[in-house]
């Protein structure tokens, strides 16, 4: 079982030492928690870094966030409005009718997929307390 890295058996022989001495238990807790938000926080650092690098062209492209509109848009590209008419300025309130029915169908769609599955889950409920019931359903 020489297969543990270093950190592992700094760990376990830290944690061993420590056992028997609740006061040193709880300071090494509370480095262990410190190294972890510290290495939290530069992550989210390097992350924000990161993410201003690859969008700075981009929003500088498209101004600085995406309005409502503009997000509600691009997600009924992504379920299949076809960009031409998505971009067509004049047919704006069209967009927007056509974006809530498909909006509405989704929602429509999630209602009727929960019914079927507490349809299923009723049927297995009463199948178990008597099978002979289950046929009525």
């Amino acid at each position: 079982m020489g297969s543990h890295s270093a950190k592992d058996e700094a760990i376990k022989k830290a944690s061993e030492t420590t056992a028997a001495d609740p006061k040193a238990a709880h300071k090494w807790i509370a480095n262990e928690l410190k190294a972890q938000k510290a290495k939290a926080v530069v992550k989210k650092l390097a992350t924000q870094k990161a993410a201003k690098k690859s969008g700075s062209s981009a929003s500088a492209a498209s101004g600085m966030h995406e309005t409502k509109s503009q997000k509600l848009i691009k997600w009924a590209e992504a379920h299949g409005l076809p960009k031409k008419i998505a971009n067509n300025p004049a047919d704006k309130q069209k967009v927007k009718d056509i974006i809530a029915r498909m909006k509405a169908d989704l929602m429509v769609e999630k209602i009727k997929a929960q019914f079927k599955q507490d349809d299923d889950k009723t049927a297995d409920i009463i199948h178990g307390a008597d099978p002979s019931a289950a046929a009525a359903i």
